[in-house]
């Protein structure tokens, strides 16, 4: 799964002023696993949106991302990140055993870019025709319809055939993570038994 986020400076318009739309795609496919309006991006923001992904689609091997102090810590900016220190959403991710990937290609800007461009022509139409009034809404419309027709209309046949990720079962976990996370931590069915 490839993760990429922006800040939504295109939601200027009311009521979702100054949010920032986190999207989790699949790089492959442009499948869209998550979507979600948030008044700001934080660590707790990830966390809530890697959750909701391994819940619907499943345990991933890695995660695909620009270099975000959310998910690395880079010493110099414009310089590559620091493996040796990680941030809370990197350690989380090493506990858990998804790879965290920095992005560096302008070709990965340029995927995400493309999905955000047509986001940002569409979105705020979709909204306002729908008069989503609260942020509240707008997430509601996301999720209950605007995510399905925008994969129905952009996702492309994978490469390859086969699963990307694996199912999951609850367990717990020992701080940081359950602190970090705040919410059930995900484990494939390998792992939990």
């Amino acid at each position: 799964m490839a993760w990429h986020q922006d800040y939504s400076y295109w939601t200027r318009t009311q009521p979702v002023a100054h949010l920032s739309c986190w999207i989790g795609l699949d790089d492959a496919t442009s499948e869209i696993y998550y979507a979600q309006l948030v008044a700001e991006e934080s660590t707790r923001t990830v966390m809530a949106a890697l959750r909701s992904v391994v819940e619907k689609k499943g345990w991933f091997s890695s995660v695909y991302s620009d270099r975000a102090s959310h998910f690395f810590r880079t010493p110099k900016a414009g310089q590559p990140v620091d493996t040796r220190q990680v941030t809370e959403v990197g350690r989380a991710m090493r506990d858990l055993g998804i790879r965290m990937i920095p992005a560096y290609s302008p070709q990965a800007r340029g995927r995400s870019e493309r999905s955000f461009g047509t986001w940002q022509g569409r979105l705020p139409q979709e909204l306002r025709l729908k008069n989503s009034h609260t942020p509240e809404e707008a997430n509601a419309f996301l999720n209950a319809h605007y995510i399905g027709e925008f994969n129905r209309k952009f996702m492309v046949a994978a490469a390859e055939t086969g699963a990307v990720a694996l199912a999951y079962v609850k367990r717990a976990v020992e701080p940081p993570v359950a602190a970090v996370v705040e919410v059930d931590v995900w484990a494939t069915s390998a792992k939990a038994e």
